[in-house]
């Protein structure tokens, strides 16, 4: 029997979707929503213009399910439902996108969230379009910072006008939110083979701040090509309105620590 489920560890909790192939839905820090599920969260894959593959997408066909498991401190958890808790918590999902096979990871311990992807080739595959990651950040945030590969610092607010942050051939190191009404902030750092592998971008919608990582990839994909994981990692945190930038940044480094 299958459901949705719920991975709680510390502050953190993330529920997966069934519905949705077991992708990452809501995401919360201290019982606040940083990430909503008001579009796809995941990996969403087009072989062609517009035919996306992945979670909800269905345009260009759907996603294939292999098998998804879970470990909680060591022990497999079977059935997959209802509410885990533990200090260390794994998930992983194998599943398929066209001709490219997917293992999506999400861990959480006390400490953070990580999220890594991982795709190869089963026969060659007509790449289009490929968000390895894509994150519906909460449309409560108003404001955002990052940090580019060569040192430089960027930010800007939420406007939710449809518009774009970050859409340039930037390779970012990481990237920070805040809400102000909660206090709450959240950082997402890339590693170092992730973020000079692919490039960050934000749309700013009504809905959510919704994150695309994409990385940089030849036109096909020959069969038989594997990827290194592409990492993400994500910590919380509580601050004043004048301070999260600072407490970003510090956390940030932290995070990327060798």
């Amino acid at each position: 029997m299958r459901a949705d489920i719920t991975l709680e560890s510390g502050p953190y909790r993330v529920k997966i979707l069934e519905g949705q192939f077991f992708a990452a839905g809501q995401i919360f820090f201290n019982d606040v929503m940083i990430c909503n599920n008001n579009g796809y969260n995941g990996s969403v894959f087009a072989p062609a213009g517009g035919k996306f593959i992945g979670a909800g997408h269905q345009e260009g066909g759907v996603e294939k399910l292999i098998a998804a498991e879970l470990t909680a401190d060591g022990r497999k958890i079977n059935p997959l439902s209802g509410a885990i808790r533990g200090e260390k918590l794994l998930f992983e999902k194998f599943s398929q996108l066209d001709r490219l096979k997917i293992v999506y990871r999400i861990e959480l311990t006390p400490g953070q969230v990580n999220f890594s992807a991982q795709w190869e080739a089963s026969a060659d595959q007509p790449v289009s379009t490929f968000y390895v990651h894509q994150y519906c950040w909460s449309e409560k945030t108003t404001g955002w910072t990052a940090r580019m590969r060569d040192g430089s610092r960027t930010a800007g607010e939420f406007k939710s006008d449809e518009g774009w942050h970050l859409n340039g051939p930037y390779w970012t190191s990481w990237f920070s939110m805040y809400d102000p009404e909660t206090q709450t902030g959240f950082v997402v750092a890339l590693d170092d083979t992730t973020s000079s592998s692919g490039n960050c971008r934000f749309w700013d919608r009504k809905i959510y701040h919704k994150l695309y990582y994409q990385p940089v990839l030849k036109p096909v994909i020959r069969a038989g090509e594997k990827s290194p994981f592409y990492r993400l990692m994500l910590r919380g945190f509580k601050a004043p309105p004048d301070a999260w930038q600072n407490e970003a940044a510090e956390i940030a480094s932290a995070l990327q620590k060798p």
